[in-house]
Parts: structure tokens; sequence; C-alpha cells
């Protein structure tokens, strides 16, 4: 069913088996809320604190790896729903392609987890089947759709989280959690700008090999 320029799946039976591989991530999310409260995305050999205008897949950086390992296509959409798109995406562009579901299904039989799990990827791979579209328009929903199944259901989003944070910080009787609150963030800025550093020198380190 179309609505608004995407294909829904068949309904929340379908999505929620989907979603509820997104609630997995939300203990990095409630363990440390400090580490959310600043963004920076890749545009190309630049770096900024909102999303590229010319990418169509941006890359956030990830305070867990250290380096622009998020990848998403909604501004808005925080970084389990991008991991669970992410991880869903092939699936659909390997049926997209022309891989049975039989086939797909088949694998994860022979995948060493759960019946429960299996019985969970099986349902994934159902709704899936309905996306139309091309890859960066089914990611997209697939990010939105995670984005509404969390609001829906009361969980916590990357910016609710953050923002609480925040709020904890700046609260009067919370004087030695701002002190600390700051030296993260201190600490996290450094990060950003060590991995932005470090990829500006292998680009030039590569483009010199070239010149040789």
């Amino acid at each position: 069913m179309q609505n608004g320029g995407f294909i829904q799946a068949r309904g929340p039976a379908h999505w929620s088996a989907f979603a509820l591989a997104a609630s997995v991530c939300l203990g990095v999310l409630l363990a440390a809320p400090a580490a959310l409260a600043q963004r920076m995305y890749k545009c190309g050999a630049n770096y900024q604190d909102r999303p590229c205008a010319e990418e169509s897949v941006q890359q956030r950086f990830s305070h867990a790896s250290g380096s622009f390992s998020i990848g998403q296509v909604n501004p808005d959409t925080d970084k389990d729903c991008a991991r669970v798109a992410g991880e869903a995406l092939p699936l659909w562009q390997r049926m997209h392609n022309g891989e049975s579901l039989a086939k797909l299904k088949a694998e994860v039989d022979g995948r060493p987890i759960s019946r429960y799990e299996k019985s969970q990827l099986r349902d994934v791979l159902i709704a899936l089947r309905e996306y139309r579209g091309t890859p960066q328009q089914v990611r997209s929903q697939l990010e939105t759709q995670c984005m509404n199944y969390k609001r829906a259901h009361g969980m916590p989003t990357e910016r609710e989280v953050a923002g609480g944070a925040l709020e904890r910080m700046e609260s009067p009787s919370s004087g030695a959690d701002s002190r600390s609150y700051a030296h993260e963030r201190r600490a996290q800025v450094a990060q950003m700008r060590a991995a932005a550093a470090a990829e500006r020198a292998a680009r030039a380190a590569e483009a010199a090999a070239m010149r040789r």
C-alpha cells in the first residue's frame, strides 16, 4: 500500500517483529546518554554538525567506534534504527534481485541462534518482501517505521535520551554531574577531531602514493 511516496509493509503485525530488533540496542542508549549530545557528519572531505545536503546516505560519527560509521538516510534517525535498517536492507536487496524467500529462510534456519530469533528473522523476511522502491527509499522507510515504532511504544529516541541527560546536567543540584558532563563533551569533541584528522591524513597519504 502506497503512503506518502513509500510502500508500507502489510501492517503492524508484520512490522513489529522487525522493529523489535531495534529494542536490543536501547541498552547502549540508556547506558551512555552523555555520549549522544553532539552529532557530527562527514560530507565528502568536510565535517559539520548537521546532515549533508548532497549525500543520499549520511555518515555520522559514532563515539562507540571512533569513526563515521553510522549510516542513515533520514536526518532524525537514531543510531539503533540506523543499524536495524542497515542490517535489513541487504536482505531486501537480495530478494529484490531475485533470490527466493525460501532460500533466505533456509539460511536463517541454518544459523546458530534460538528458535525465537529464527522466528523473528523469518517474520522480518516476510515483511521486507512487501517493500518497493529504490534502496534509498526502502532504507528511508525502514528507518521511519523503526522510529515510529519506538515512539508508539514509549521507547526513548536518541535525541530524547541526550536531551534528558543535558537537562539533568544543567540542573542546579547537579554541579558534580555538570562538571563530569563538560569533561565528557570535551573528550567527545577531541575524539571527533582526531577521527577527522586521521581520515584527512589517510587521504593525503593515498594521494601522495598515487603521485609517485
